[in-house]
């Protein structure tokens, strides 16, 4: 409920979030998302282990690791999962720690060689801004 999650919102003291942008792709879907870098020891890092270990859906079934008895079967990851673990399955590591943005849904581009210069340009943006 949301009064779980105004509860758990008010125990993590997580400091300021620095997110620094690393590249902009294409997904399976379409959908254009730009990566974060993702440092596992960074406030993003801490946050993100935080909101798993509080409201993250039980691990292998196993009760949620709060003190609150409060967790969310809404949630997108495990309660088990942390930031240490990195983003997977495709970069190869066990966890979900892959923070991004979606900037566009379903991007239908006229042609290959619009989405390579459309992507390629929000890269050198990317680069050069960050």
């Amino acid at each position: 409920s949301l009064e779980s999650l105004i509860k758990i919102g008010k125990k993590l003291d997580f400091g300021t979030l620095y997110i620094k942008p690393a590249f902009v792709f294409q997904d399976d879907d379409g959908s254009i998302k730009l990566q974060f870098e993702a440092d596992a020891n960074s406030a993003l890092g801490y946050l993100y282990s935080s909101l798993c270990q509080m409201i993250g859906i039980s691990w292998n079934y196993d009760s949620p690791y709060n003190d609150l008895g409060l967790y969310t079967n809404c949630a997108m990851h495990a309660a088990g999962d942390r930031a240490k673990y990195g983003c997977g399955p495709e970069n190869g590591q066990s966890g979900g720690f892959c923070p991004q943005m979606t900037l566009a849904y379903r991007v239908a581009f006229q042609s290959e060689d619009h989405a390579a210069a459309y992507l390629a340009r929000c890269n050198d943006y990317v680069e050069l801004r960050f």
